[in-house]
This record gives C-alpha cells, sequence and structure tokens, in this order.
C-alpha cells in the first residue's frame, strides 16, 4: 500500500486559478490509475506565494517525509512546491534521500516514467553544479573585497558601527583605547569589565573581550605586527604604513590579514604585547577545566540555568612530624560548581553552593541506573514529555463546531431580506477568521510533535541508557549522558535532580 500526500497551494493574489478542491481530486484521479491500494493524506496551503517554503500544512508534510511516513508526494504543478529552483532542488534531494517520489500530474515528472528518470537525473546534477557555483561566488567576492582592504560585511566589531555605504566607521574610539591601556598595565579581567561597563555601559560577555583584543582590526600596520600575525599563521597582504589597520579573513584553510582601509587606534608595541601576554596565559592555563568531569555540558543551575563547571583545588598544609622535622601535607578537592560563580565580581547567580565531584556524579550515576528498569524509564519519560495530543483535539473539536454554526447561520441567510442578512454574512466571515487561525494552531502543535519525533527516538535513549556504565571513560560518560538528556537541573537547597531527556 502506497501512502500518498497530495500537495495543493492556491495564492490569494492569482484570480482564475485551479481550484484546491480541483487539485486534489485531479492528483487522486492520476495516483488511483497507477496505485490502486493507495491512502491519501491531504495537505493544503491557501493564501500563500510558491516563493515563501515557510507554509505550515507544507512543513507538516516534510517533517513526515523525514519521517518516512510518505511513499508519494504528488501535486498539480512543480510550482506548487517551490517557485526558487534552488529551493526545490533542496526539497527534491531531501525527498530522494527518504525514499520519497515527487509527482506532478500536468507537467509529466514522474520517477516511474523514462522521462521522469531523466528530467531527475538532469535536475540532480543541475543542482549540485548551481550549489558549487553560487558558493565560488560568495567566496570569490569576499575574497576580492578583503583583499582591496574592505570590510566584507557582517556585525561590525566592538567599537565600530556600520556605516551607509556598506562600510564601517569608529564608534567609540575612548572605549577601546582604555580596554587596550588597562590590558597592557595588566589590570585584570574582571576589573577591566567592571570598569569599561561602568563608564560606557557596555557589556563584555563570555570571550568577547578576549576575541576583542585579539582582533588586528584595532592596531596600526607595522613590519612588526606583520610578522607577530605570520607567526600566527596568516599571509600577510598590503602595506604597513603605521596608520590603517588589518582586517582578517579565512578562505578554506588559508588565512588573510589585509593592511586595510580603516585608520588604526593602537600602536604597535602595545598591542603585540597584550597578545604575547595572552599567549603566554594559554600554555600555562592548558585546559581550564579538567577533562576528568563528565557532567559540565549536562548539569545545570537551578538558579540561573547556566551550566556547571568542574575545578581542582589543590591545598598545602605545613606540619611537623614527631620529630620535629617540617613536612607538607598535599590535599587535592575536586568539585563542580555554577559556571557563574567563578566569575568573581562578574557573577550574578546566588547560588554559590560546591558539590564534591565523586557525590554528584556517583548521584547522577545512581540515576541512570535506576532508568535501566524500562517500567522506571517509560514512567520517568512519558511525564518528561510534553503530548499536544490534547490540544490538537479540542481544537478539532471547535472546528467542527464552528463549521456548524457556519452552516446554521448560512441557512437563516437564505430566509432574509439583503439588509438583515448582512449581519449574519459579517458573523460568518469572523467564524472563518477563527477557523483558519485554529487550523493554523493545529498544524504548529502537529509540527512540534513531528519535529520532536525527528530529533528524539525513545527507543534509542533507552539504549544509550543500557551502554552506561561506571567503567566508561570520562569522554564516553559525557558522550551518552548527552545523548539520554538535554539537560538535569540540579537544586543545591534540595539535593534533587530534574531531568529533561533528548
Amino acid at each position: 500500500m502506497k501512502k500518498v500526500a497530495i500537495y495543493s497551494r492556491k495564492s490569494v493574489y492569482i484570480e482564475g486559478s485551479v481550484s484546491i478542491e480541483t487539485q486534489i481530486n485531479m492528483c487522486k484521479e492520476y495516483i488511483l490509475k497507477k496505485f490502486t491500494n493507495s491512502t491519501f493524506e491531504v495537505f493544503e496551503d491557501e493564501g500563500f506565494s510558491g516563493g515563501n517554503t515557510n507554509r505550515p500544512a507544507f512543513q507538516k508534510l516534510l517533517r513526515l517525509a523525514e519521517l518516512k511516513q510518505i511513499d508519494i508526494v504528488v501535486c498539480y504543478k512543480i510550482d506548487r512546491i517551490a517557485r526558487n529552483t534552488l529551493d526545490f532542488l533542496n526539497i527534491l534531494e531531501m525527498f530522494k534521500e527518504n525514499n520519497v517520489e515527487l509527482i506532478s500530474i500536468t507537467e509529466g515528472f514522474d520517477p516511474n516514467t523514462q522521462m521522469g528518470k531523466v528530467m531527475l537525473t538532469l535536475l540532480a546534477s543541475f543542482a549540485e553544479m548551481e550549489r558549487s557555483n553560487i558558493q565560488q561566488r560568495v567566496k570569490d567576492n569576499l575574497l576580492s573585497i578583503a583583499k582591496k582592504g574592505k570590510w566584507t560585511g557582517g556585525s561590525p566589531p566592538t567599537g565600530f558601527k556600520n556605516n551607509p555605504n556598506g562600510g564601517i566607521e569608529w564608534d567609540n574610539k575612548d572605549m577601546i583605547l582604555d580596554v587596550f591601556n588597562m590590558k597592557y598595565e595588566k589590570s585584570k579581567n574582571t576589573d577591566l569589565i567592571q570598569f569599561i561597563q561602568h563608564k560606557y555601559n557596555h557589556k563584555f560577555l563570555g570571550g568577547t573581550l578576549a576575541t576583542t583584543l585579539r582582533k588586528p582590526i584595532y592596531v596600526k600596520s607595522s613590519s612588526s605586527v606583520s610578522l607577530y600575525l605570520k607567526s600566527k599563521g596568516y599571509i600577510v597582504q598590503g602595506t604597513e604604513d603605521n596608520i590603517h589597520s588589518y582586517l582578517t579573513y579565512t578562505d578554506k584553510d588559508t588565512k588573510y590579514a589585509i593592511v586595510s582601509n580603516i585608520v588604526g587606534l593602537i600602536e604597535p608595541s602595545i598591542w603585540i604585547s597584550v597578545n604575547k601576554d595572552m599567549d603566554k596565559n594559554i600554555s600555562r592555563e592548558g585546559n581550564r577545566f579538567s577533562e576528568k568531569f563528565w557532567l559540565t555540558k549536562t548539569i545545570r543551575c537551578k538558579c540561573c540555568g547556566q551550566t556547571y563547571c568542574g575545578q581542582t583545588k589543590t591545598t598545602k598544609t605545613k606540619y611537623y612530624n614527631k620529630k620535629g622535622e617540617e613536612k607538607i601535607y598535599v590535599s587535592t578537592y575536586s568539585y563542580y560548581s555554577c559556571r557563574d560563580a567563578v566569575r568573581g565580581k562578574l557573577k550574578t547567580c546566588t547560588n554559590t553552593k560546591r558539590v564534591k565531584q565523586d557525590v554528584l556524579e556517583a548521584k547522577v550515576s545512581a540515576l541512570i541506573y535506576s532508568l535501566k528498569d524500562e517500567k522506571i524509564f517509560n514512567s520517568s519519560y512519558s511525564i518528561n514529555k510534553v503530548d499536544n495530543s490534547f490540544k490538537i483535539a479540542s481544537l478539532n473539536k471547535k472546528v467542527i463546531e464552528i463549521d456548524k454554526t457556519i452552516s446554521n447561520l448560512t441557512d437563516k441567510i437564505a430566509l432574509l431580506s439583503n439588509d438583515a442578512s448582512l449581519i449574519f454574512i459579517d458573523k460568518i466571515e469572523n467564524l472563518i477568521k477563527e477557523k483558519s487561525s485554529i487550523k493554523s494552531n493545529i498544524v504548529e502543535l502537529e509540527l512540534q510533535e513531528l519535529n520532536s519525533k525527528i530529533k528524539t527516538d525513545k527507543a534509542l535513549i533507552y539504549n544509550n541508557i543500557k551502554a552506561f556504565n561506571n567503567n566508561l571513560s570520562v569522554d564516553d560518560k559525557r558522550k551518552i549522558t548527552m545523548s539520554i538528556f538535554k539537560k538535569i537541573v540540579y537544586d543545591p537547597e534540595t539535593n534533587d535532580l530534574d531531568v529533561t531527556f533528548m
């Protein structure tokens, strides 16, 4: 038995186009002649342009195709699917990956015919060629712009703003000067960030401070800066003039630093000194958080939602033995804490509690081991998952009620004068709008259900639970835990875990 999806679309802007009902009937007749034993599901989008692929019913159809719940997609014309060639070719490729046939009943586009197979082969070739050409043209264009020392687009760097000509210009020179001067004078990052936030109302988030300090767009070009950039793997182009800065661009594995048309601000000696200090910190710190912690990607703080990080603290204590000799006792303490807590003065979370590594990891391990019991897993999984079926059923009931009301009002109109019937016509129009809105909500909820099925598989999660054991490596434990849980929220007050499955 073939599972057939009939897709029909009619734009509100085109008068005289074939009605959706006619398109559906023609598609059914065509398929039943070829595959008598077929089941149909109809997907209708009315009032949407073919240039827009983000149509509710069409998106639902695509998700079902990805779930391999459709064998054939049939339409009146190819432009019902998409009008943009590249959009259509991408959709066609997705259908092919999921063994879905696409048939256009009026254009002879049918993979079951010899001509249809030839058309598919040609389209696949054109798709690959078109994608390659577009990618290459974009890369060539950006590289050409970059080599001229011009801004290639995107969000402007900190301290800059976009200008009307498509380039960038300075927006806050004083702030950038303060950033580099404070770093040059060995200010702590926390002090620097607080100062900048207080003075300029600009907050450096995550690693944005380090990114800013690394960018050569701020430094005046010089032979010494070019030499440093070359040591970092850049190909330097252009003539250094101690006035203009550098723009960087990456083409495949090649990094370019090009003397730009943007006036630099920071003196070469200061910029190089700051960057060399950062190089030393990297080599000294290595990996800030030890690889022996396997919950850092999954455990989250209940207070702020941040992930937990793992740290190891070593303490040395002097003592004297019975002979009076001085000895040093070394103790190592490994723990998890809210990532926000390690930000020092910049922390905003109220959770300052540290949890011993072995205690928290044993607690999560015990949880996973308990889920190996299929009954416990099924119970936990069903509670954890949001079920939209009740909402969908309720909305479908509303649609039926609206249809009945419209039918009753239509019957009454036939008995009234033209003037009196206008009131009922307005009511019917409002009900039709309400029905359309409800149907859109239904499709949205159905899409959520389908997306959930695509992204996760209950059986796969349970298999990962069964594969977990305490003898695995740290990396394997981390990977398996991340494949089971989207997040594990730890409550430091109650010591409870609240899990969300993938």
